[in-house]
């Protein structure tokens, strides 16, 4: 009888345990599993930034015309414990304004969420973050590939460059 107590207490105390595991889905990102991380998680860990971190995109691509006049370099560290490198885009041209989308792939260990599609508006000559290159969560880091799907020129109604339509002084 002894042994049988012994035995259920011990696979009651390995259930106990395993269970403990999974946290409460509203816990801070720092105390969750990497295969618990929610899209907004993930966006708060690496990708938000000063200027809001662009808007979540599903539309359809509008082509790559202005692809040339974006840039995107390295600036500074970022994350915790300065795991990553922060990252900026800017517009080159300083006549148009850009609609740029950009895909920001990576892996977790164990979750199903594995990029994140962004877009971002740029003014002529505007440079601004885009997020840290990785994604650093206790105590490890995960790279983030960027990703330039879309980069347009952004037009008015009338199909004219915003600046375009600008009449100047006679």
């Amino acid at each position: 009888m002894h042994k049988q107590s012994v035995l259920i207490l011990v696979l009651f105390l390995s259930i106990c345990s395993c269970s403990k595991r999974t946290t409460d889905p509203s816990a801070p990102p720092e105390e969750k599993h990497t295969s618990e991380l929610t899209y907004m998680d993930i966006y708060n860990l690496a990708l938000a930034s000063e200027n809001g971190g662009g808007m979540d995109f599903h539309g359809d691509a509008f082509g790559n015309e202005a692809s040339d006049d974006l840039s995107i370099y390295a600036n500074g560290s970022c994350g915790k414990g300065d795991c990553g490198i922060s990252l900026i885009m800017e517009n080159k041209n300083i006549e148009r304004s850009i609609s740029a989308v950009i895909k920001a792939k990576f892996r977790l260990p164990g979750n199903d969420i594995n990029e994140m599609i962004r877009m971002y508006q740029l003014q002529p000559g505007e440079a601004l973050s885009i997020g840290c290159s990785h994604i650093c969560h206790q105590d490890n880091s995960y790279m983030i590939q960027r990703e330039v799907v879309s980069a347009g020129y952004i037009e008015d109604d009338a199909g004219v460059s915003t600046l375009d339509a600008v009449e100047s002084p006679s």
